[in-house]
């Protein structure tokens, strides 16, 4: 069976240590990964109305972060079903259990000792 894990991310290369822990702890076991990056959404109507969550992320991507994540695609192959970034737009509780409700969430890897970057 296929475990879900979320991993909160800000786009920096050390938001991903708690990833490699993750896949680390999964003793060999197959895993989906979701990096999940908190986004505001604009008030503006023509924004909403052009949004586009695939050009947020690449807007937000730096070639160091996209480096790391292959690296560990690559050390962690066999344990890997797929990575996933997915931005979240929930101003409260409610919809941070409705969205792990429907990625079917196993897991959450929190980072301990790193601080994530807020933009």
């Amino acid at each position: 069976m296929i475990k879900s894990v979320l991993i909160p991310i800000d786009f920096n290369v050390e938001s991903l240590n708690s990833l490699k822990i993750a896949l680390a702890n999964g003793k060999g076991k197959r895993v989906k990964v979701t990096l999940l990056y908190g986004y505001a959404l604009s008030d503006s109507i023509t924004e909403l109305l052009f949004y586009s969550a695939s050009k947020i992320t690449r807007s937000l991507m730096n070639p160091e972060f996209e480096e790391a994540i292959t690296i560990i695609e690559s050390r962690f192959e066999s344990m890997i079903d797929s990575i996933s970034i997915e931005l979240f737009h929930g101003l409260n509780t409610t919809a941070f259990i409705n969205l792990i409700k429907a990625k079917n969430i196993d897991m959450i890897y929190i980072p301990k000792s790193y601080q994530l970057n807020i933009y």
